[in-house]
């Protein structure tokens, strides 16, 4: 996959780059020469995590991740994720997981006083840490 992504890069805006890494090692991709070639951690830039951090087990500490992410911006960066939860419908989430338990891949949905915690250290903005479809339109 990241042959191909390269290929389908090669030739176009400098302003693109790939980090081949493994998001549990947030170092690597933190420290990459690609991404020091394009993102200055001293201006405030943005951070994403959609659809990786339930893929994380407790024992790989995505609030770690998180953390590692948090302590390298500046101020007045912004976190954005995602994260899988069964709250509202625990049949779904049963459903989802046995899915991946299947294919021996977690798939772990946390409530909200977990994901919370992830935007500790961050000014969380209005609505707060809720279901996707109650935030902003």
């Amino acid at each position: 996959m990241i042959v191909h992504a390269r290929a389908l890069l090669a030739g176009t805006d400098s302003n693109i780059t790939i980090v081949h890494a493994d998001v549990r090692e947030p170092a690597t991709i933190l420290d990459a020469p690609e991404t020091a070639k394009l993102i200055d951690f001293n201006r405030p830039v943005g951070v994403v995590f959609l659809g990786v951090l339930h893929c994380l087990t407790d024992a790989e500490d995505p609030w770690g991740v998180v953390a590692a992410f948090r302590e390298r911006l500046a101020p007045g960066s912004a976190l954005i994720l995602s994260h899988l939860t069964d709250d509202a419908h625990p049949e779904v989430g049963k459903a989802a997981r046995e899915v991946y338990d299947e294919a021996d891949a977690p798939l772990i949905h946390r409530g909200h006083e977990a994901v919370s915690r992830m935007f500790e250290g961050f000014d969380v903005l209005e609505p707060g840490v809720t279901h996707v479809g109650d935030w902003r339109p």
